[in-house]
């Protein structure tokens, strides 16, 4: 490949935890360490059912102090003036240890001349993107291109798309998700008989996203494929039972949220288990969503509430991160708590009074 990567890094640095960011041109990742405790919020109960059941909610507290992020560095994974290099939520992220990680984006020729040149979703960059997946050996101070792995190609033909998602009785590989080793890759492609309507699928690998099965598994919310659903690179929960498979899918519409998804065939199938939070009130939707099980086996939700009212002004839950928790693997949820205070700064840049 001809794009330039540049290594910014001068400092040792802790490996805890890996905070991924996408910016306009280059792939950037911020490598830091963070205590170990968090606060976990539960909501509190709410009874209305309008747009009270939104705004009444708010943080659990006392507050947990906000963690001190300290030997922080910036490493860029990726650069070129004439490329987009972002969306690494929409790709794969994993550490497995021992130095080695691995990071995917969505990488596609750009000229950065109107809006869509760099927006996502159709007529935006992502119909000429690959996705592409770099590791790092080293935690994270080089990414050799020898290393890189094209997971999938958006800008193959409609009939190749077509041919490579329908695949009838098509074998499948046997593999163990439960392996240190083994990774989901859950992507979204496009074809013109669906609009804007995307494809979920998702493929495996059991050998750290060294290689990829070339048989997906297509993912439909039981209401049929008119319901939008996608799921970002947040990790999958593999739960006790080493049987049993959870992911947390976004369903695109107003009052929609954040739908689980069960698997016990390790990745073969996905099917509908639960509404993990639904915005009941219906002045907007939950989405980015991210799954957690915890040590003592209860199971954490993450979710964006995003609104056209108003819009990035947090009000109770109203365009602020919520949490909601489950008690028996994911069947039933509490109500969404917000994790962040009322107001605008949480989605203030940087430098803005």
């Amino acid at each position: 490949m001809s794009d330039r990567r540049t290594n910014l890094s001068e400092h040792e640095f802790g490996r805890r935890e890996f905070l991924a960011r996408a910016a306009i041109g280059g792939g950037v990742l911020a490598l830091g360490s963070l205590p170990s405790s968090r606060g976990a919020a539960r909501a509190e109960s709410v009874s209305a059912s309008g747009p009270e059941w939104l705004l009444q909610r708010r943080q659990r507290t006392p507050l947990t102090p906000a963690p001190r992020v300290i030997e922080t560095r910036h490493i860029r994974l990726c650069y070129n003036p004439e490329r987009y290099c972002g969306h690494p939520r929409q790709g794969v992220f994993r550490y497995f240890g021992n130095g080695e990680i691995i990071v995917g984006h969505n990488h596609a020729p750009c000229e950065y001349k109107k809006v869509m040149d760099a927006r996502h979703g159709v007529g935006g960059y992502h119909s000429r993107a690959k996705l592409l997946l770099q590791r790092s050996l080293d935690g994270g101070q080089t990414w050799p291109e020898d290393q890189e792995v094209v997971v999938y190609d958006e800008t193959i033909s409609p009939e190749a798309k077509r041919a490579f998602l329908f695949q009838k009785d098509a074998p499948r590989d046997e593999c163990d998700m439960f392996r240190r080793e083994s990774v989901f890759f859950f992507g979204r492609t496009f074809l013109p008989e669906r609009g804007k309507k995307e494809v979920c699928f998702a493929l495996r690998s059991v050998d750290k996203g060294r290689t990829w099965e070339k048989t997906p598994t297509i993912i439909e919310h039981p209401d049929g494929p008119e319901v939008h659903v996608h799921k970002d690179c947040h990790p999958v929960a593999r739960m006790p039972d080493r049987k049993t498979l959870l992911a947390a899918m976004s369903i695109t519409a107003t009052g929609a949220g954040v739908a689980i998804f069960a698997s016990t065939d390790n990745g073969l199938t996905w099917r509908y288990r639960a509404d993990a939070v639904k915005d009941i009130s219906q002045m907007g939707r939950f989405t980015y969503a991210g799954l957690l099980l915890l040590p003592d086996g209860r199971l954490q939700c993450y979710a964006l509430h995003i609104s056209p009212i108003d819009p990035w002004k947090v009000d109770g839950a109203k365009d602020a991160i919520c949490v909601c928790n489950s008690t028996d693997g994911g069947r039933t949820w509490s109500d969404p708590a917000p994790i962040v205070g009322k107001g605008g700064d949480c989605w203030k840049k940087l430098g803005d009074k």
